[in-house]
């Protein structure tokens, strides 16, 4: 796994993750939930 990739997911989680579930919307995949 890439480290640069994976941290870029933790910053779109910690950010986009919760706009998300602030606006209703089901995020997609098993990752995002988390």
């Amino acid at each position: 796994m890439n480290t640069n990739y994976f941290s870029k997911t933790r910053i779109l989680d910690g950010g986009m993750g919760q706009e998300l579930l602030k606006r209703g919307l089901k995020p997609q995949g098993s990752l995002w939930s988390a």
